[in-house]
């Protein structure tokens, strides 16, 4: 069972950890990330290794990584019967746009999006879980 994030816990427990809860989150978001969209030919690296990878180039590998996150999402939505409105692109403009014109706000809409559409997969993903779990019904 993969569990529903709640993207205010993400918010208010990282500012009282001052990110260190937004690291846990991340370690643990991507790799039911990668569970729930395993087969698709692209694995997620650890978020450690993403979080060293956005330092060493500046954010630039952060942005890509989250917007690969937006478009693997919707592609994998199609597997649980799911319609993503909003994929990488759409993360990709609020975190850079929508930072720039919202002082910052943007780059959590981002994040939410991105939690919100693993949210989605999350709740089909357990529901088809439950149901192969159940015994069949005897006739």
């Amino acid at each position: 069972m993969i569990p529903q994030r709640s993207f205010a816990a993400f918010l208010l427990l990282s500012l009282l950890t001052c990110g260190i809860y937004g690291i846990v989150f991340f370690c643990r978001w991507t790799r039911e990330n990668n569970h729930l969209c395993q087969g698709d030919g692209w694995e997620s690296p650890g978020f450690p290794a993403v979080l060293l990878l956005s330092v060493l180039t500046l954010g630039i590998y952060g942005l890509y990584w989250c917007w690969r996150m937006g478009n693997r999402l919707q592609e994998n939505a199609v597997r649980y019967q799911l319609q993503l409105s909003t994929g990488g692109g759409a993360v990709l403009l609020w975190m850079t746009l929508g930072s720039l014109c919202l002082f910052g706000l943007g780059f959590l809409v981002g994040l939410f999006l991105l939690v919100h559409g693993q949210n989605r997969l999350a709740a089909a993903y357990n529901q088809y879980a439950a149901a192969l779990t159940r015994p069949a019904a005897q006739g």
